[in-house]
């Protein structure tokens, strides 16, 4: 495109096709910073000055790409001094939703006010009287899971803090992984779900089609064997755990334990026929036990706390404990060997709380609350990550990140928090709207695709949110 001399600041979206995280576009043979909004869309906001005699824009595949979330927003740069972050309602929307009216309020607006969804300046209704605008945002634009990044734009130069609206899946689940043949999720729905009740169910995370596999009862626990062939599913509420041949997903095999039920399924790397159990026990501790098709190994552990209380390292070869369920919060570890696990040294009190989770990789262990602590001394490392303490952890060591997903503090709001595993720095954060209960569970799906669902064997709030971003990024 070309635009004559004079043009004022404006927000410039760019249509096209094939984009992705590396594209960027150029001002003047400038490169400018670039939102990825899509592989159809790209926008930045380009200063009057750029354009003082005139200019042009060029897109090209050769920087990495900023995408907007609600704590990376636009370039503040562009942001109004003092500018409040508005107010948007619906701030969440299910996936295939029919049209309707999104306002925004709580700021100054005038005939020049537009709202911008996704980098498309919409047709907008101003009451200056309220301080709001509205628009009506066509089903089209939420067709599929996401979300959609929202911000109002005055033609005078600047335009507000972004704000998010969440696209979601709406159908409960206890929890939720990558299938073992990549690139779709699996959820186990409890019994008590007004849709796919007691069933094993695939979705589709580009479309959010939702499709029944198998009548399982009331899993709570589900885990791909380490080779993929299989998968491993449990209750708290039964004795039995169940392995499932996969896709197939006849049954293969099944044991009980001895006694409660079944609270943690991990699976033991490079043995796919063990599958490590936390039992839970009225009022003791979980009893922890590897087991080799069904046959248990003689040396047990025990931790006291929930089912992300227990972390296997890559190899398979430690098992570290927390017990998040007492005021002790200490950190065990086991060596794993054939005979099953044998404690190795003296216990380690954590400062962290109850429910904290676990997660083990590259020497260390990793708390949801943000400790990181040397796996052989148990010396916490100086830096720690500023998560919350009932997030959920997820490592994903082949695209250097950590993820965090939890509450806020705020009724209704929880936050994906994404670090790089190397650095410990943030790269990101994304606002979940709507979030009633807790915990939260979180899955990697695909290239660059994340789901999380509000655990609903603890509650019965409906909400998936699953979407592609580029805080996902391989290095």
């Amino acid at each position: 495109m070309a635009c004559p001399p004079d043009t004022p600041s404006f927000l410039l979206t760019v249509p096209g096709s094939n984009f992705n995280s590396t594209s960027v576009i150029l001002v003047n043979g400038r490169e400018v910073p670039t939102t990825f909004l899509g592989p159809d869309r790209l926008s930045t906001f380009v200063n009057a000055q750029e354009l003082a005699s005139g200019g042009s824009c060029q897109v090209r595949n050769s920087a990495p790409a900023r995408e907007l979330s609600e704590l990376k927003a636009i370039t503040s740069a562009t942001f109004k001094a003092g500018q409040p972050a508005p107010t948007v309602s619906p701030n969440q929307v299910v996936a295939g939703a029919a049209a309707f009216k999104l306002s925004m309020w709580g700021l100054p607006v005038d005939a020049n006010s537009v709202i911008v969804w996704n980098g498309l300046a919409m047709p907008t209704t101003i009451d200056a009287s309220w301080g709001s605008a509205s628009t009506t945002i066509p089903a089209s634009e939420v067709a599929k899971p996401g979300y959609a990044v929202v911000a109002l734009y005055n033609r005078g130069g600047w335009i507000t803090p972004a704000q998010i609206v969440n696209i979601t899946v709406n159908q409960q689940a206890a929890g939720i992984m990558e299938s073992p043949d990549g690139g779709q999720l699996l959820a186990i729905v409890p019994d008590t779900s007004p849709t796919h009740a007691g069933q094993l169910i695939r979705i589709d995370p580009e479309t959010g089609t939702v499709s029944p596999l198998a009548a399982l009862g009331q899993p709570t626990s589900m885990v791909a064997a380490s080779d993929k062939g299989s998968l491993y599913l449990g209750s708290r509420w039964s004795r039995r755990v169940r392995r499932l041949s996969w896709p197939g997903l006849v049954e293969t095999a099944a044991f009980d334990v001895p006694s409660g039920g079944v609270e943690t399924l991990l699976a033991v790397p490079g043995l796919p026929g063990s599958i490590l159990v936390g039992q839970s026990t009225l009022f003791g501790p979980q009893d922890v036990v590897i087991y080799d098709g069904g046959s248990g190994r003689a040396k047990h552990g025990a931790v006291y706390g929930s089912r992300d209380c227990l972390a296997l390292d890559e190899s398979g070869g430690r098992l570290y404990a927390l017990d998040n369920g007492l005021s002790s919060f200490e950190l065990t570890a086991y060596a794993v060997d054939t005979d099953g696990l044998t404690q190795l040294g003296r216990s380690q009190t954590l400062t962290v709380g109850f429910g904290t989770g676990l997660a083990a990789w590259g020497g260390h262990i990793y708390t949801s609350n943000g400790l990181v602590v040397d796996a052989d001394t148990y010396a916490t490392l100086p830096k720690r990550i500023p998560a919350a303490s009932d997030s959920q952890i997820l490592l994903d060591p082949p695209n250097n990140r950590i993820y965090f997903v939890g509450s806020s503090g705020q009724y209704g709001t929880a936050y994906l928090m994404v670090y790089e595993l190397a650095s410990l720095n943030q790269v990101g954060a994304l606002v979940l709207h709507g979030v009633r209960n807790l915990p939260l569970r979180i899955a990697r799906w695909g290239r660059n695709g994340l789901a999380v669902v509000q655990d609903a064997a603890y509650g019965n709030d409906p909400g998936m949110y699953i979407f592609r971003t580029d805080l996902v990024r391989p290095f």
